[in-house]
């Protein structure tokens, strides 16, 4: 059975894709595949300047979602709106995110595509970022928003150009010349977005949500988990420490244990990294160490059983026994 290296290192580039859908369902709601395809479409619209048929795609996202919605989509939303003038719809989904305990007052009031907006109904705008400012005092006293918004624009680089290959290599293959036209700018991003969050941890540490909230916080281990080897050598330890501090979730150590040690070992722990059969081209896992107790240790970092982690790959697991 032949492994191709290079689409597992496009598996491991893109996991963390997968790994942040699971933080959306903290409160034990998952959205189904018909809210991201539509957040996915929407967002793609966007860059495009298509903001109307954006905002029909992020409307179709929450109805399959029963009407809920991720904050974060929702202000993607309200931003949509506002880029197509329509006033009533912005400010329902405004609204919506002080509901929900939204606190980013200051990414809120600097958005430019807001600015319209803001000018015709002062009165709602205050009363919107009363309620988001209110909701920060309250719920996320600590959290530092300038780092927030920082490491955002990080984030978003590093997921943007992976939803864009993950969208090629569905639609024209793993191994067509549409995927592999990302790589390079996949590549360049990731050296782009490691010297920042270098100089970040090198000089803050390490911080947990309460400084930086959940995507701030998963923004660091996202770009040292797309890093090389060294780099994370360098690192781990302080994911280490930071696991024991409640700084950072176990199961990002985990993932990230599993790629060095598959690196150096040629085995993994938990059973988190993937890989495509070049002649069959279906996907596969790779070797695990000791894997009947595989599950056993899954759950100790929180991660969900391995059977149920697979389906997301489309392959049928069964749990080893012996």
């Amino acid at each position: 059975m032949a492994v191709s290296n290079n689409h597992m290192r496009h598996f491991l580039l893109f996991v963390a894709i997968l790994s942040g859908y699971i933080c959306y369902s903290q409160q034990g709601l998952t959205p189904p595949k018909a809210y991201f395809a539509n957040i996915s479409t929407g967002d793609s619209l966007v860059e495009e300047g298509q903001y109307k048929k954006a905002t029909f795609h992020y409307l179709q996202a929450f109805e399959a979602f029963g009407w809920r919605g991720i904050a974060d989509d929702r202000f993607k939303a309200a931003k949509a709106f506002a880029l197509t003038g329509q006033e009533d719809s912005t400010f329902t989904y405004l609204e919506r995110l002080c509901k929900q305990k939204y606190i980013n007052y200051l990414k809120l009031s600097s958005d430019t595509a807001f600015a319209i907006i803001k000018q015709k109904s002062s009165q709602k705008w205050v009363r919107i970022l009363t309620c988001i400012k209110h909701n920060k005092d309250s719920f996320a006293p600590n959290q530092n928003l300038i780092w927030t918004n920082y490491l955002d624009t990080i984030y978003q680089t590093d997921q943007g150009i992976r939803k864009k290959f993950m969208k090629a290599a569905n639609t024209f293959g793993w191994d067509s010349k549409e995927a592999k036209a990302y790589l390079p700018q996949m590549r360049f991003i990731d050296s782009v977005n490691q010297v920042k969050t270098e100089r970040f941890i090198d000089t803050y540490g390490w911080l947990g949500q309460d400084d930086l909230g959940y995507q701030g916080n998963a923004t660091l281990f996202l770009v040292i988990q797309h890093s090389d080897s060294a780099t994370q050598e360098r690192y781990i330890p302080l994911l280490r420490e930071a696991v024991k501090r409640k700084k950072a979730r176990p199961e990002d150590l985990a993932l990230m244990e599993d790629r060095l040690s598959l690196s150096k070992f040629g085995y993994q722990i938990y059973g988190s990294q993937i890989a495509q059969d070049t002649t069959t081209k279906k996907f596969i896992i790779q070797p695990i160490k000791d894997e009947a107790s595989v599950n056993k240790r899954r759950a100790e970092v929180g991660l969900q059983p391995l059977e149920e982690y697979l389906k997301l790959w489309g392959i049928e697991y069964n749990p080893k026994t012996n």
